[in-house]
């Protein structure tokens, strides 16, 4: 028994050395793509960021604004002025809609030199979907191989350079903490709303179970991160206000904005964006046994449900933004059908929206429509029509 569990472990060991040493050899040896959606383009964006060989990457909006915290410059200049401060170009003239916190990330990499931070960025959040899925209690074996395979799937490849996958890790581990710790948990939420504020939705199932000690951490993890920023640049939090008010419309009404339900809006009007608020509310109620029950501890549904909700009402969306869904998606295909056919198809969606040329606003949305039916279509049946009055009972 004991020889064949180490020679078990011997024969996932080599083959996770050589998923690894075929990946190292991919960066090595690929050759540059021609920044054009075309998938096999956007496969090899993937060595030249990790390279740090990429002329540019979002992440350097963020240098710039934690740079601009330290110095006291305006975080929220133009970056087309603001960016060749640190040495690159950036084209477009708007400043950046990234709150003030999600700046603190990039604090180990501000300093380095622009190329090197762009190549450490890029390894650290691949880094981070590996150990975001060790933490949603993947095999380290899985972890890894799924990890770096993931350099395959269009929205991580194009969160390389930006920070999706610190929202993805930051809520992984507060997963894991969920019913070991709750004030950790808060804590971790805290954390993966600095980026963007939405992933504070997966404060709801804890609140609904009066976790007010989840709420505590969160609000600690607020509390530090708001009290360093007003240490460095206290008019960033004002300027951060300032700025949405004026740029966040104009990003919400471009044509190229995924959001889904502008998408719907700009799509269908206001039935559309009516039916996308009301296919919401029905995934939440429809599922209301994986958020409310009589036991005390939040249920691996209702945190898969939460998180989806979180980036369907993203106002602003990109193709990366979904990068945070990727270990939701490749649980639901360990399910059996039809959770696992539509697991696999969300998964299959982007590459072949890629492929065939599909723009960023409808990637998202193919993802999103097989994640939504998996709500519809396979809930608990029996409870479709609870007795109101014990939800509420619940609740109390």
């Amino acid at each position: 028994m004991y020889n064949q569990r180490v020679k078990k472990l011997k024969k996932n060991n080599l083959l996770t050395f050589i998923v690894f040493i075929i990946f190292l050899i991919f960066v090595i040896i690929a050759p540059d793509n021609k920044d054009t959606w075309t998938y096999s383009d956007v496969v090899l964006s993937v060595p030249k960021k990790l390279k740090g060989t990429a002329p540019i990457t979002e992440i350097a909006q963020d240098i710039y604004g934690f740079r601009a915290l330290i110095f006291k410059l305006d975080p929220y200049e133009s970056l087309h002025y603001a960016i060749p401060l640190i040495g690159a170009n950036w084209q477009d003239d708007s400043p950046t809609t990234h709150p003030p916190t999600a700046f603190l990330f990039t604090a180990p990499i501000a300093f380095l030199p622009l190329k090197s931070a762009f190549s450490v960025w890029a390894w650290l959040m691949i880094a981070a979907v590996i150990f975001s899925l060790r933490a949603y209690h993947f095999s380290w074996q899985s972890s890894f191989i799924l990890g770096i395979s993931s350099v395959l799937w269009p929205p991580v490849i194009t969160s390389l350079g930006n920070n999706p996958c610190i929202w993805m890790f930051a809520l992984a581990i507060a997963y894991h903490q969920r019913n070991r710790n709750s004030f950790l948990a808060g804590i971790w939420i805290g954390i993966a709303s600095f980026t963007k504020l939405l992933p504070a939705i997966m404060l709801f199932p804890f609140l609904i179970k009066k976790k007010w000690s989840t709420l505590a951490g969160f609000t600690l993890s607020w509390a530090i991160s708001l009290s360093l920023i007003f240490v460095l640049l206290p008019s960033s939090i004002v300027r951060y206000y300032e700025v949405n008010k004026i740029v966040s419309p104009l990003w919400i009404g471009w044509i190229g904005n995924g959001s889904p339900l502008v998408f719907l809006l700009r799509h269908f009007g206001l039935p559309g964006f009516g039916i996308g608020l009301y296919i919401l509310l029905l995934m939440i109620i429809l599922n209301w046994r994986t958020w409310i029950n009589k036991n005390n501890e939040i249920t691996s549904e209702a945190w898969h449900l939460f998180s989806l909700v979180a980036v369907i009402l993203l106002p602003i969306a990109w193709t990366y933004s979904i990068a945070p869904l990727f270990p939701s998606l490749l649980i639901l295909t360990k399910y059996n059908s039809p959770k696992r056919l539509l697991g696999f198809l969300a998964l299959a969606s982007p590459i072949v929206a890629v492929i065939l040329g599909i723009p960023s606003s409808g990637v998202i949305m193919m993802v999103l429509i097989p994640c939504c039916l998996n709500w519809i279509l396979t809930f608990n049946r029996p409870s479709l029509f609870p007795n109101l009055k014990s939800v509420f009972n619940l609740i109390k």
